[in-house]
């Protein structure tokens, strides 16, 4: 079975990059095959690495010249008679994708929705009817992205993961906290995201001071690169904290540095369902996510939810979670999350079904 995968976000250090390498990875080679499109430019590097067996291709800017877009996927259809279109996206706008694969004769066209919010919320009303009419199957990756893109028709697939890639390591630890310059006594803070305004950092970066009131071996790590860099760095060396707050920029290393992190702090202002907080605790992590952040999320039944309205409730959970967790019960949660939804090979088996049907 041929299938044709297009992500409408760049591929990179994102949500979407991530499910659809994991899908790459693990699904069965011998009965499906994978194609892409994506909207930026990949290297010669990463398609020999990540994409040695399929076909990748980089076309126009959707938003800048969507016209060009659209017949050059329309083209690349036809040209390649694919059994199935699945699209990766946000919002409505997956109608243009979905428009070019039904006039090239595809009768397969999955739409798969990750965010429970859009920037361009009426660009997405109006094309929520043309949307509706062509997507076959409506996929999400949780009920409150689902609602917000399909209304009642679609099916969750969660975000699944290899569990045990992410197990906690104690030797992997104490390497990796050398490497940063920190001592087995900081009480380090992860954070992993995109600099945008949705992982919300300015939010973070503001909590350091009060924690330092408590103790000063807190340190905040951020994991990720975005438009955001600058004012951030500006923000902490506003407020002094360049000796507490470490920019790691975007990192493919993410379950060693989960080993040498002690608790995950989350304030998004929205999310689908952050695959991170599913990693965070696959690595037996406490995590403290925002009240935006679906419930679907919570795996372990020990993620702790925190109103953004009020900053206390993150610095009373922070010094909670890092009281009442041990490297023993890390290692626990990793094997309890073995079984879940979200792992990697019951999300490829659903995919699977879904492909067939």
């Amino acid at each position: 079975m041929n299938i044709l995968m297009i992500s409408t976000v760049n591929f990179g250090v994102n949500g979407i990059s991530k499910v659809i390498l994991q899908y790459q990875k693990y699904i069965d080679s011998e009965k499906y095959k994978y194609d892409f499109i994506f909207p930026n430019s990949i290297s010669s590097e990463l398609k020999e690495s990540l994409f040695e067996k399929s076909s990748v291709y980089h076309v126009p800017n959707r938003i800048r010249n969507p016209l060009k877009y659209y017949k050059e996927i329309h083209k690349i259809m036809k040209d390649k008679h694919y059994d199935a279109v699945h699209v990766h996206g946000n919002s409505t706008t997956m109608a243009l994708e979905l428009l070019a694969a039904k006039k090239a004769g595809i009768e397969k066209l999955i739409s798969h929705g990750h965010n429970s919010f859009t920037k361009y919320p009426i660009i997405h009303k109006v094309f929520k009817p043309m949307f509706d009419s062509l997507y076959t199957t409506g996929l999400t990756c949780s009920n409150k992205a689902g609602e917000s893109l399909y209304g009642l028709d679609y099916i969750v697939i969660e975000n699944g993961i290899d569990i045990k890639a992410y197990r906690y390591d104690e030797n992997i630890r104490k390497e990796y906290r050398e490497n940063i310059g920190y001592s087995r006594n900081h009480l380090v803070i992860g954070n992993i995201g995109r600099l945008s305004e949705q992982k919300n950092h300015e939010f973070l970066i503001d909590l350091m001071p009060s924690l330092l009131d408590y103790n000063d071996d807190f340190r905040l790590m951020i994991v990720g690169d975005g438009h955001l860099k600058n004012k951030l760095e500006s923000k902490v060396r506003e407020l002094e904290l360049q000796k507490h707050v470490i920019f790691l920029g975007e990192r493919k290393d993410i379950s060693n540095l989960l080993s040498a992190i002690d608790v995950m702090v989350m304030p998004s202002l929205y999310e689908g369902l952050p695959i991170t907080l599913i990693e965070g605790q696959a690595s037996g992590l406490s995590c403290i996510a925002s009240t935006n952040i679906t419930r679907e999320a919570n795996v372990s039944g020990e993620v702790l939810y925190c109103n953004l309205n009020n900053p206390n409730e993150f610095i009373e959970a922070i010094n909670y979670s890092l009281k009442n967790n041990s490297q023993k019960d890390r290692v626990i949660m990793n094997e309890m999350l073995m079984d879940s939804n979200y792992s990697i090979i019951n999300s490829i088996n659903k995919l699977q079904d879904i492909y067939q049907q």
